[in-house]
């Protein structure tokens, strides 16, 4: 008797994040992004043991619910993870130096 169980799964991921842009003069400063909205869901679990395939509805409503629990904990690392991507940055833009120019 083998209990290994293989199993696939698929993860739906949407995130809204905003950054801001400030612009003075020939300079552009990115503010720290910040997660508007995030949505983590299970979309499909496929296992290879039938006994286990035939409760994936329930398993995957239980991952589903665990998910949402745990929303607040998932939206600071999201937040984390963003801000790391996109640090404060301030640079210059010529083609917008040049437009002010004229």
């Amino acid at each position: 008797l083998s209990a290994t169980t293989k199993y696939h799964a698929t993860v739906s991921l949407r995130v809204i994040v905003e950054i801001r842009a400030t612009r003075e003069r020939s300079k552009v400063h990115l503010a720290t992004p910040e997660v508007l909205d995030i949505d983590v869901r299970l979309a499909r679990l496929e296992m290879s043991n039938d006994l286990l395939n035939a409760a994936r509805k329930p398993i995957r409503d239980f991952i589903n619910d665990e998910l949402r629990r745990n929303d607040g904990k998932i939206r600071d690392k999201a937040n984390q993870a963003v801000g790391k991507a996109v640090d404060d940055k301030t640079f210059r833009v010529p083609l917008l130096e040049y437009l002010l120019r004229l």
